[in-house]
């Protein structure tokens, strides 16, 4: 668990209702972040750990921030925060839903000063790639598309490069 999901993993699990003992600001007032980053930071963590998957849907903003002890106009912020980084998808009168690549978005959104360990291909042109991403992503010094799936497999890489065609053409 990343220090930013440590901080928020006292927060009510999703949809508890607050009771009669919790303070009318809700559970999230007394935490160290604005409460709309604390809300998206919660469900950032869940979608970065699976509990909410891709396509997953957000509860709606009304009855969410009745849960959560706060107002519609909070919840909004922290949806569009959370669309903003990529995370969820937000379509006018619909629900949020998890995006296909929110678990990816999340880890960004989370820890956007974490380098992108990236091990794999030594295919000429992913060098020019690199070049242009600049410090957001870091080769790990494995080469070869198997080497590479085995550091993505021992977590040495955050992702990984793979050729689709062996050299010789084949």
């Amino acid at each position: 668990m990343s220090r930013n999901c440590a901080a928020v993993a006292d927060a009510p699990t999703f949809l508890r209702p607050v009771g009669r003992d919790r303070p009318q600001l809700g559970p999230y007032s007394r935490r160290p972040w604005p409460v709309t980053r604390t809300i998206a930071r919660d469900l950032a963590c869940r979608v970065r750990s699976g509990e909410l998957p891709a396509g997953a849907e957000l509860p709606g903003v009304r009855e969410y921030a009745r849960v959560l002890g706060t107002t519609s106009s909070t919840v909004v912020r922290a949806y569009r925060y959370m669309a903003d980084g990529a995370v969820i998808t937000r379509a006018d009168r619909r629900r949020a839903r998890v995006a296909g690549e929110g678990a990816i978005a999340a880890a960004r959104l989370l820890e956007p000063e974490r380098v992108f360990r990236l091990a794999g291909s030594d295919d000429p042109a992913l060098g020019v790639l690199l070049a242009r991403l600049g410090a957001l992503v870091e080769p790990v010094g494995v080469r070869g598309s198997f080497p590479g799936l085995r550091a993505l497999a021992r977590g040495e890489a955050d992702g990984a490069v793979i050729h689709l065609r062996h050299r010789d053409g084949v």
